[in-house]
């Protein structure tokens, strides 16, 4: 039978110890049975511009989204209590080319937890939560804006917990 490929998205790809923790996330998707997919796997000429390595990097990632069957995502905050916007960016793309998406996240808070515990100033006005700028703050009780958690499998813990799920 053929192994199903993993694309592992997140933002692992900004920690100075990438590679080694990318290749123990790949090591473990062979564990269960399958072929972990990295955007660190790319090999990618670090003396091209900067203008031309974004779309080098862009192009080589957005590859290996198409050749994988699952996406396997850390969607824990990123900067700034946020998930990585390249990887929102990921889940979407996936989703539309109809791949399966799996979140995983250390949380269980929702997204008007997480925003009132980064912003003292929310305040409730008339059942209507507001941020410290005056912008509503998503109330559906989800983890995620609901286009996320309408669009993903989300599974509190980390990647393990996620392929013992989808094995």
């Amino acid at each position: 039978m053929k192994k199903k490929k993993i694309y592992l998205a997140g933002f692992d790809v900004f920690y100075t110890n990438a590679v080694e923790i990318l290749n123990e996330k790949k090591a473990l998707c062979d564990k269960y049975g399958f072929i972990g997919l990295a955007p660190l796997d790319n090999e990618i000429d670090f003396s091209l511009s900067k203008e031309k390595l974004r779309r080098v990097i862009y192009e080589a990632n957005i590859e290996l989204i198409k050749q994988s069957d699952i996406l396997c995502v850390n969607l824990n905050a990123f900067r700034h209590g946020e998930p990585d916007a390249g990887t929102v960016f990921e889940i979407g793309y996936g989703v539309a080319l109809g791949k399966a998406v799996y979140v995983y996240v250390d949380s269980r808070e929702s997204m008007l937890e997480k925003t009132k515990a980064c912003d003292e100033n929310c305040k409730n006005t008339e059942g209507v939560w507001l941020d410290g700028k005056g912008l509503m703050i998503e109330d559906f009780e989800g983890m995620f804006n609901l286009m996320i958690t309408e669009s993903t499998r989300i599974i509190n813990g980390n990647l393990e917990e996620v392929l013992e799920k989808i094995k």
